[in-house]
């Protein structure tokens, strides 16, 4: 239409460029700096490890361009690949070799593992993302760039940073869930260890709500319900009665 002018919108910046693609050595490659994961799955290097000599390697690794600090290109994603292809004498691997910066390429790491069908495990993800937080990165940023909730995001820092030890163990060892865990990790750490003992002694399964009842110190709520039969039962210090 007259009068109007068109106008071009903003791209968003990539957060990485390609500099090239080329077979890298081995032991040229540096890992264990930017993965989010504690331990590498053996038994998937393993399969993996088939695939490559079956299939070949179907997609490069990605890594660090090599800077004067170090002689070595950092690995960003395929560290399985790179456990795979050791166990069966692989000494190359295609690689795109990107320019990207250490904060973004923690970031990349996280999205790449993320996309997995192995699940990050949730304290690995928490070290990740406060990692990312201590190197500058807004929660809002963090949160928009790994299509997290940004109360997700305050959980995880949350869980990296005050969990205690005790919370961190029980985690690890399956007596208490994620969720239960991160917003256990927002309470001071003496509450954090009373109530895993509690948790510990209880012969009963406690709910995520009754766990985070207890921390609060919150009254237990009133037990009453109805059976089929008609009866109301309700709860009398450790005894369940039938109310009239």
């Amino acid at each position: 239409m007259e009068g109007l002018q068109e106008v071009s919108l903003p791209r968003s910046k990539p957060p990485y460029v390609v500099l090239e693609v080329k077979d890298l050595p081995i032991a040229d490659l540096e890992t264990r700096v930017y993965s989010p994961r504690s331990f590498l799955d053996h038994e998937h290097a393993r399969r993996l490890s088939i695939d490559l000599l079956e299939r070949s390697q179907l997609s490069p690794i990605k890594v660090q361009e090599r800077n004067q600090q170090s002689e070595r290109y950092k690995v960003i994603d395929g560290e399985h690949r790179i456990a795979a292809a050791k166990l069966v004498g692989i000494t190359k691997l295609r690689a795109e070799v990107i320019a990207i910066s250490d904060e973004d390429a923690y970031a990349l790491a996280i999205t790449a593992n993320k996309s997995r069908s192995r699940e990050i495990e949730t304290l690995d993800l928490a070290y990740a993302v406060a990692r990312l937080h201590r190197l500058g990165r807004k929660e809002t940023d963090i949160a928009d760039r790994l299509k997290f909730s940004q109360t997700k995001v305050s959980l995880l820092i949350g869980l990296a940073e005050r969990a205690t030890p005790e919370l961190r163990e029980a985690m690890i060892t399956r007596v208490i869930g994620a969720r239960t865990a991160m917003s256990l990790a927002t309470f001071p750490p003496e509450i954090q260890r009373s109530v895993l003992e509690t948790v510990r002694a209880s012969e009963e399964p406690l709910s995520h709500q009754d766990i985070l009842r207890i921390a609060r110190g919150d009254p237990e709520p009133p037990f009453d319900f109805r059976c089929k039969c008609g009866r109301m039962y309700s709860r009398e210090g450790d005894r369940i009665v039938e109310v009239d």
